[in-house]
């Protein structure tokens, strides 16, 4: 579902059950992660040690044409720049986790961006997860301190 849909969806429903929903939901600590662990499942699932071969090739290749949340980590990024990710939207969640490939050693940058909690609008923190994203990869592509290292990690909680 494309983020207007939710947004339509979401805001269909009253005020006083979004927020009770959000509560029961923020509550529920069967489908959480933390950026430390989505990172590692990341870095475990590119070293292709996770998942038989053909389960991680179907897996990245799912990341890779991700059609949600094309304004997060592939917001401000150049044209072109492959990015294999997922995204995830809740109420007051706007979050977004994958690898980007950088054109300079280290090669790839792991990426990790939770946004929890936030009174910000959808957009806004999508532009967030944005801005993020660009750092790291200016970050990774311009240091040439970084030139020896053999991969990237960023992990990064944004609480508004």
């Amino acid at each position: 579902m494309g983020t207007e849909r939710y947004v339509s969806v979401l805001t269909s429903v009253p005020a006083d059950k979004q927020r009770s929903a959000a509560e029961q939901y923020a509550r529920d600590s069967r489908d959480t992660s933390t950026p430390d662990a989505m990172v590692s499942l990341l870095v475990h699932l590119y070293r292709k040690n996770l998942l038989q071969r053909e389960t991680t090739k179907l897996l990245l290749g799912i990341m890779r044409r991700c059609q949600t949340g094309d304004p997060r980590l592939k917001g401000l990024l150049p044209t072109g720049t492959e990015v294999a990710h997922k995204t995830g939207t809740a109420v007051g969640v706007v979050n977004d986790v994958g690898v980007i490939t950088l054109p300079t050693a280290p090669g790839i940058s792991r990426i990790v961006v939770f946004i929890k909690d936030s009174k910000s609008s959808v957009a806004d923190s999508e532009y967030s997860i944005a801005q993020v994203a660009r750092g790291a990869y200016d970050h990774f592509c311009l240091d040439p301190r970084l030139t020896r290292t053999r991969g990237s990690v960023c992990r990064v909680v944004t609480l508004d």
